[in-house]
């Protein structure tokens, strides 16, 4: 297979043994793994630039972020965590980090597993202000586009993310918003610098 340059892999039942996909594919570099798949298939993770594992469980799949040094782009579709957080996962090349949280959870915690000094663009579900700061602040990036999701309101959380960033040139709010009537009403709201 030295020409395959994506590779997507959903499996439907828990495999007894690890899958070693390929050995020669010096060309791949994107990667779509389930939460069946992506504890149990063995490929040349230091080669990916990008990585979508949906669904996972964070716990589970640090080991393989772990070994994914060149990773550009990566996009978790995030179940609640077995209990315990993982440690810190340094990925120094990382430009985007896209979170999601199923089944509507909020969690603490998964920002804080990552550690990412090239990471110019954000995507993560609601999240308290102080806690992306921090985010920042460790990781030691130079946040270019921030985008939240979830449950906002708009003006109020416009004006409070771009206080607490000001150097942040766009800035996303994606998501919904249920007012006291009760009907949850799609918010879609862009803050740019300059515009």
């Amino acid at each position: 297979m030295p020409a395959l340059r994506r590779l997507d892999i959903q499996i439907f039942e828990s495999p007894q043994v690890d899958i070693f996909v390929c050995r020669d594919a010096p060309f791949l570099h994107t990667v779509l793994l389930d939460y069946l798949a992506a504890p149990r298939v063995i490929l040349p993770w230091a080669q990916l630039t990008a990585l979508t594992l949906n669904p996972v469980h964070l716990d589970e799949c640090v080991p393989t972020l772990r070994q994914t040094s060149n990773l550009l782009h990566c996009e978790l579709g995030l179940w609640e965590n077995h209990g315990v957080l993982p440690s810190e996962v340094h990925l120094p090349r990382l430009e985007s980090l896209i979170l999601h949280y199923l089944d509507g959870l909020v969690m603490s915690g998964p920002l804080e597993t990552f550690i990412v000094p090239a990471l110019r663009s954000l995507h993560v579900p609601e999240s308290p202000v102080d806690r992306i700061s921090s985010f920042i602040s460790k990781s030691g990036c130079k946040l270019q586009h921030l985008a939240i999701t979830g449950k906002i309101n708009a003006i109020q959380d416009v004006r409070e993310y771009r206080h607490a960033f000001p150097s942040i040139l766009k800035l996303s709010l994606c998501g919904w918003h249920q007012p006291e009537s009760g009907y949850e009403v799609d918010i879609s709201e862009i803050d740019e610098l300059g515009s």
